[in-house]
């Protein structure tokens, strides 16, 4: 069962009476507790962390709540990581100490990092073969916005914030909480800015404790790393690389930083070969695209990794055995 950290609720009990919610029943229903959320360093079903997020959203009305939840997290939460975070040289380091360490964070958690001479892009997704997705997604790129701006004084400011998902009603609390251009129906979640704004210094930043620190984060991430499997490996790598279509052996080794003879050695020895572990990700994100009806057929398929609909098509009728958009349309062999 894929987990969270706790630390990823810390202020829900506080947002969701702000906006009228009884924060205990809501919690329950999830299947969790105060008592639950309580320790930041515990770790919680992603899957019932989604559900609240969702859920609180529907009942409150109101369609920014993870952003809500999100931007109320303090990077102090993380314990020995946020140390490690809050005390690197530049912002950039920090993204990287981020991407290193993101299973430390949650099982479910994919953040990457692209850039290219203007452009660098900050990607994060969700790995979930559920659907209960958007507000767990909007409150990781929420609580990524604050995080880089408070390390650095204020100063870093992102170009952009994009979101596969549709547009809500009411962009009131998105526009307020990321205070830059917010694209939606886009080919991937998280931030755009410029590679040199990402070259600003930490504010208060101390080396030494960087470095008490990561020995405490390397020594704990070990015994996560231990833990992985090259299929969970791959399926997350997957999760990022599809929509830009990089969903092919040599990339996701080449993201891994390993061989893709041996990343598929590895996946052979747990049983699996890369090829099945591409089409089962296909499946979980095209059932989960579907669910969203304002995106198009010929978005989907863009976002699983097909360069053409009729290819999309036909490995989606072979898999399902019904067309794409009959499936959405509810119609189910």
């Amino acid at each position: 069962m894929a987990k969270a950290r706790a630390s990823g609720l810390a202020h829900y009990v506080e947002v969701a009476e702000s906006v009228g919610l009884e924060p205990d029943r809501m919690l329950a229903r999830a299947g969790l507790s105060r008592a639950m959320i309580a320790d930041p360093d515990r770790f919680i079903p992603g899957r019932s962390m989604s559900l609240l997020l969702e859920e609180s959203a529907r009942e409150s009305g109101v369609e920014g709540f993870g952003l809500l939840v999100g931007e109320a997290r303090k990077i102090s939460g993380l314990g020995a990581f946020s140390l490690l975070f809050r005390h690197q040289r530049t912002l950039r380091d920090a993204i990287r100490v981020l991407i290193r360490y993101q299973r430390m964070l949650a099982d479910t958690l994919v953040i990457s990092l692209d850039e290219d001479d203007e452009t660098a892009l900050i990607r994060t997704d969700i790995v979930t073969d559920h659907h209960m997705t958007r507000q767990t997604i909007e409150a990781t790129v929420a609580e990524m916005r604050r995080s880089f701006a408070t390390i650095t004084g204020g100063n870093w400011h992102p170009d952009s914030v994009h979101f596969v998902h549709p547009a809500p009603a009411d962009l009131t609390i998105h526009r307020r909480v990321f205070d830059c251009p917010v694209q939606f129906e886009d080919e991937f979640n998280g931030i755009s800015c410029t590679p040199a704004s990402l070259d600003l210094p930490i504010i208060g930043a101390e080396p030494a404790i960087a470095r008490y620190a990561e020995d405490s984060v390397e020594r704990l991430a070990q015994a996560v790393v231990r833990a992985d499997s090259a299929t969970d490996r791959a399926r997350r790598a997957l999760y990022l690389l599809l929509p830009s279509g990089r969903g092919t052996l040599e990339h996701v080794g080449e993201d891994l930083g390993q061989h893709p003879r041996a990343l598929q050695r590895a996946l052979v020895r747990e049983g699996t070969t890369f090829g099945a572990v591409l089409n089962d990700v296909r499946r979980e994100l095209a059932l989960r695209h579907l669910a969203t009806p304002a995106l198009s057929i010929e978005a989907i398929a863009v976002l699983v990794g097909y360069a053409t609909l009729s290819s999309f098509s036909r490995w989606f009728t072979g898999e399902f055995g019904v067309a794409a958009n009959m499936w959405r349309a509810g119609t189910r062999p």
